[in-house]
Parts: C-alpha cells; sequence; structure tokens
C-alpha cells in the first residue's frame, strides 16, 4: 500500500480519533461501576474519570491542529499521555496509587495555603484565619512529601516508554523553553537578523506525529478502563481493531519510531 499524502493522512488520522472517541464513550456506557463502596476512592471511578478527561484532550487537540495551533494542540496531547502514565500506573498498584494521588492533592493544597500566607503582608482576619485552619487540618493529613511526578510514575510501569514522548512534548510545547520559543525565531545567520513570527511553523510530520501521541494515549487510557472496570464488548476486539489501524496508519502517514 502506497504512503498517504498528508492531506489523506491528516483526514485519516481525524476519522480514526472520531471513532477512537465514540468508542471510549461507549465502554463508559457498558462499564458496570455499581457495587462500589469506596466511592471516589474506588480506582474503577478514577479510571473512568480519566479517560472522559482523555477524551475530552484528544478532541481538543484535534480541533486545535485543524486551527494549525500546533503548540497548542501538542500541549494538549501532553495531558493525553499524562493520563496515560496515570492510568496504567492505576492498573498497576490499584488502590495504593489512588492513595497516593489523594496525598499528592493534599501536598497541592498545603503548598498553596502556605505560598498565600507568606507571600502577602497583610490578609483580611477572616480569609487568614481559614487559611491557618486549612493548614492545621493538613498538618494530620497523609500528605505525599514529594508530590507525583510524571517521571516517578513512568517507572516500573508497562507505559513507561510514553515518558520520552511526554518529556518531548513538554520541552517544544508546554514549557517556554528555549526549545519551544524557537519557533517563534528566524535567525539568519548570514546578515544576523531575526525574524520573529506570530505563527509557528508546523511541519507535515509533526502535525502527524502530534495525532498520533493522542490516539495512542487515548487508546492505553481506554485499554486501563477496560482492564479494571470491563470487560466492555467496545473495549475488547473493537478496541484492539483500531489499536492495529492505529500502526497501520503510521506505517502509510510515513512516521518513524523516533522521538520528534
Amino acid at each position: 500500500m502506497s504512503r498517504l499524502t498528508f492531506e489523506e493522512a491528516a483526514q485519516s488520522w481525524f476519522d480514526h480519533a472520531a471513532r477512537l472517541v465514540n468508542l471510549c464513550y461507549t465502554a463508559l456506557a457498558e462499564a458496570e461501576m455499581k457495587g462500589t463502596q469506596k466511592g471516589l476512592r474506588d480506582p474503577r471511578i478514577v479510571s473512568a474519570a480519566l479517560l472522559i478527561r482523555t477524551t475530552s484532550n484528544v478532541r481538543a487537540t484535534f480541533a486545535l491542529l485543524e486551527q494549525a495551533l500546533i503548540v497548542e494542540a501538542r500541549i494538549m496531547a501532553r495531558s493525553a499521555v499524562e493520563n496515560l502514565l496515570w492510568s496504567a500506573k492505576l492498573v498497576q498498584k490499584g488502590d495504593e496509587f489512588v492513595d497516593q494521588m489523594i496525598a499528592d492533592e493534599l501536598k497541592s493544597h498545603d503548598r498553596r495555603a502556605k505560598f498565600i500566607m507568606s507571600s502577602l503582608d497583610s490578609l483580611p482576619e477572616p480569609i487568614a484565619e481559614m487559611l491557618q485552619e486549612v493548614v492545621g487540618r493538613l498538618k494530620t493529613a497523609p500528605i505525599s512529601p514529594k508530590g507525583l511526578v510524571a517521571r516517578t510514575v513512568a517507572q516500573d510501569s508497562v507505559a513507561g516508554h510514553a515518558y520520552l514522548i511526554y518529556a518531548q512534548l513538554s520541552a517544544d510545547a508546554a514549557h517556554p523553553s528555549i526549545d519551544a520559543l524557537r519557533r517563534y525565531i528566524e535567525d539568519d545567520r548570514k546578515d544576523g537578523s531575526i525574524t520573529l513570527n506570530a505563527d509557528s511553523d508546523v511541519s507535515h510530520e509533526e502535525h502527524l506525529r502530534t495525532a498520533s501521541y493522542a490516539c495512542m494515549a487515548l487508546t492505553g487510557v481506554c485499554v486501563a478502563f477496560n482492564q479494571l472496570s470491563g470487560p466492555t464488548a467496545a473495549g475488547a476486539e473493537p478496541l484492539t481493531r483500531l489499536a492495529d489501524e492505529a500502526l497501520q496508519l503510521e506505517t502509510l502517514s510515513g512516521l518513524c519510531n523516533d522521538i520528534h
């Protein structure tokens, strides 16, 4: 089978993503979520929320790609990949990882409350008292000493390889790094002139690769959800077919295995 043109490949990824999103919604509808006494601490509930979040991220990725907003699209794809790292660890660790997520959330609350109290010279008394009460409660809470970060979550995970993609998307899109800012700067070495571009350049390969990353992440998150909450009819053979379709699309799109 011959390689697709860019226009054909972009449309094929768009159509593939639409089918994948619809399948994820079907899997959510089919899943049996009754019989839990853990409430929001149930790994199945957390997995469902991660799947919903990822479908939203992927829809946003493709909407932004259509507008040639490559940086913003890659930020959304990065969020989807981060969800994949969390979902894989959730399958691996279950309740233990949910506890870590809760402890991480408490750590975040603690940092924000302390920052507000330390950065403002004076606070209205009611607000100061409220913050002091929050910090006091958090002193007895199981706060994570370091917090969850993608690198540590990816360690010893079946989805650990996805961290390389996450790191690349962080460096060239999510963070205001030199690598990311270079998109907007053209440096003419001959005459020393510098041109600033309001619209960053978008290569065909980067467009297609971003689409591939987003779909890869959503497929993985749906697999994790199906393992925790299934099996569902949508999460079995249809998902496998779409995963195979994505692999074929990567070949037809001319995407190699390098991280870009």
